[in-house]
């Protein structure tokens, strides 16, 4: 197996909906979808690449969104807010692509998300 980050903080009000693990010879992967009233959502996806050979494609829908990218603290981040406002902050460290999606939450709170895992 493996053991991913997962944030150490998420905003009030969201619910665990369901968590879902695929395990695979060369990948493994979990999400984790939180709700919060009728339509808000939280999705934390996690994909272990067992045999990483350091390129990673994300797969991002950027279809009518707007597209930042990014780097801190030597990882890339690829940050994207659809017509929707739905926004998602996607990176690759240490063999696993991160993905955190949600809406009903500014950039600001999904980025202090991303900021919290561990």
């Amino acid at each position: 197996g493996f053991t991913p980050m997962l944030p150490s903080w998420i905003p009030e009000g969201y619910e665990l909906d369901s968590v879902e693990v695929f395990p695979d010879s060369f990948t493994s992967s979990m999400t984790i979808r939180y709700t919060k009233g009728e339509e808000d959502y939280l999705l934390i996806s996690v994909i272990h690449m067992w045999h990483a050979d350091g390129v990673m494609h994300t797969g991002i829908d950027i279809q009518n969104a707007k597209l930042e990218q990014y780097w801190t603290n030597g990882i890339f981040y690829t940050q994207v807010t659809r017509e929707d406002s739905s926004v998602t902050i996607n990176w690759y460290t240490n063999n696993e692509v991160y993905d955190v999606s949600c809406l009903g939450e500014s950039f600001e709170t999904v980025q202090y998300i991303v900021d919290s895992f561990k």
